[in-house]
């Protein structure tokens, strides 16, 4: 949704050859999760990379609001100095808490403040409270939370109740990091332990936090279990570059003609690759070197340039270990030979926009030939692309804003895109990576 205010657009055409060398900002996932471990450790933690978009820093607000001391180094704003107050030190805020457009705070931040011994409230942005909670709400519910918010949907504002909670063990009915990792969290302060049983691997970064800070989890074929009694360790970490923020990039060194796009020390774990996987299948050919062991996770560096590609098939059990890239990679996929398919992708329904709305209404303003067919998306390519008559709109989706930029770079004629300003949530130095590479856009004002 958008605001009521003027909104920054961006207007930008075919780009000659594009060349790039960088290391990337901290994933989004690992860099909230930070914030979140270090506070419940007892004494300091030191965060490397972290990234300052908007909704990580509303993650620590949010903690800073409740008595964790989070200051930046004085050399460099992404270096974080956490002072933690353990399991039991979290005080009661005295405003309610705001997470922005962020569902990974919202969702996550339930399942810490469900067993605090206070009453807390959480609110979002208009986008957000739009947003269904029921899922995460669910399994926490299950363990004797107190979590009230609008309808059957629980869409924020959600006053959260602490209470004393109680282990159990929950099958996710949806694969869902964030359900998980809400249950999860929950079970470090309950009686007894969870479990939580997921058929398709999702997103494992609390999963690898807990071990890395040394708290007592299992894990045995689908079943994850964490037997509580252990606080986490302080710990020392640098953020690897977000593999999902890499996923833009890559798009432009495959698509725009001539251009070289070669990235460091970039996120490699195995359920966050699976844009690898499928532009490999399609011909992209990114080898990974360098890789290193980086606190929890493991990182690589790897080069794009342009190829021919050709169509995919993206199975359900692929699509969460690549969600969040669905938009770019329909933009890919029009420039591929034959007929992709994306199957299994009702969950991009309620992410910050309705992602598949709006991919494939807008893409078919610039001449895609794509469509949807019950929960599946396909793309027939290639496609020559051509600017719309119409401006595209974002919808306040960074991911979106973005995936029509890069569409913009390879389209005749000025394309122009709608309230880009909702990319600073994720990939604040984006349009800084751009002209260093050589993109020529421009940036206007437009009304809401």
């Amino acid at each position: 949704m958008k605001s009521a205010g003027p909104m920054r657009s961006v207007v930008i055409s075919r780009q000659k050859p594009l060349k790039l060398t960088t290391a990337l900002p901290g994933d989004k996932s690992i860099s909230h999760r930070s914030i979140m471990m270090g506070a419940l450790a007892k004494g300091q933690s030191r965060v490397k990379n972290f990234l300052t978009s908007e909704d990580c820093q509303n993650t620590a607000k949010i903690f800073e609001a409740m008595g964790v001391k989070i200051r930046r180094e004085a050399r460099s704003k992404n270096r974080l100095i956490i002072d933690g107050v353990g399991l039991k030190g979290l005080r009661k805020p005295k405003t309610t808490l705001y997470c922005g457009n962020s569902g990974t705070t919202m969702r996550l931040m339930s399942g810490i403040l469900a067993a605090q011994p206070f009453t807390t409230r959480l609110a979002g942005d208009p986008s957000l409270s739009g947003r269904p909670m029921n899922r995460a709400a669910a399994p926490l519910i299950l363990m004797g939370a107190d979590i009230k918010g609008k309808g059957a949907k629980i869409t924020a504002p959600l006053t959260i109740c602490g209470r004393q909670l109680k282990g159990t063990t929950y099958r996710l009915p949806v694969a869902s990091a964030q359900v998980k990792s809400a249950a999860l969290l929950a079970g470090l302060f309950a009686e007894g332990p969870t479990t939580v049983i997921e058929e398709i691997p999702t997103r494992d970064h609390t999963e690898r936090f807990f071990k890395y800070t040394g708290l007592d989890l299992t894990q045995s074929g689908h079943k994850i279990t964490l037997h509580p009694g252990r606080e986490p360790r302080p710990f020392k970490i640098e953020v690897p570059g977000d593999i999902s923020s890499a996923a833009f990039l890559i798009a432009i060194g495959l698509l725009v003609p001539g251009s070289r796009i070669s990235l460091k020390r970039v996120l490699w774990n195995p359920v966050r690759i699976g844009i690898i996987r499928a532009l490999n299948r399609m011909g992209a050919g990114i080898k990974p070197s360098c890789l290193h062991q980086q606190g929890p996770e493991i990182t690589a560096d790897f080069e794009v340039s342009p190829r021919a590609l050709r169509a995919t098939t993206v199975q359900p059990s692929e699509v969460p270990s690549l969600i969040d890239e669905l938009p770019i990679l329909m933009v890919i996929a029009t420039q591929a030979q034959g007929k992709s398919w994306f199957h299994g992708v009702e969950e991009l329904r309620v992410k910050e926009t309705d992602r598949v709305a709006s991919m494939v209404d807008q893409l078919k303003l610039m001449g895609a030939r794509i469509g949807v067919k019950g929960n599946s998306v396909w793309v027939d390519g290639p496609t020559p692309l051509r600017a719309s008559k119409t401006p595209l709109q974002s919808y306040g989706d960074h991911r979106t804003a973005m995936s029509f930029i890069v569409a913009g770079m390879i389209a005749d004629g000025q394309t122009r895109i709608k309230d880009t300003a909702c990319i600073a949530t994720s990939f604040p130095n984006f349009f800084e990576l751009l002209v260093k590479a050589g993109a020529k856009y421009s940036q206007q004002q437009t009304a809401g």
